[in-house]
């Protein structure tokens, strides 16, 4: 707890997880023993960091069923950020694409950015 901020470490961590953020905790013990001091008694202090975990999405196709100009095959369309209106397009496109050449030619796939 500080003066400036009265809730709590879980309070504040909870807060940080309720978000489309995920969060780093750790102890600053190994900054406290760089700086010559021992560790002592003390509950350690710790950092939360809150970092965003960005998700990709496309639409992905069987092998065969489109080609590029050139003749190479094309397996998978162009990846977009994972937001609610581009996973509703891209939802689209796949029963579009089940509609016209069958239900297991197409779906959507998912990374990590």
């Amino acid at each position: 707890m500080t003066r400036k901020d009265p809730r709590t470490f879980l309070e504040r961590t909870l807060t940080a997880m309720k978000s489309s953020a995920s969060c780093e905790i750790r102890t600053n013990e190994h900054e406290r023993i760089a700086d010559g001091m021992s560790p002592s008694g003390d509950s350690p202090s710790w950092t939360v960091r809150p970092y965003l975990r960005a998700r990709e999405i496309r639409v992905g196709w069987t092998d065969g069923l489109l080609m590029h100009n050139d003749g190479t095959p094309c397996n998978g369309g162009l990846w977009h950020p994972d937001t609610e209106y581009n996973r509703l397009l891209l939802l689209s496109a796949v029963a579009e694409g089940q509609r016209l050449f069958g239900l297991t030619t197409h779906w959507l796939e998912e990374r990590d950015a």
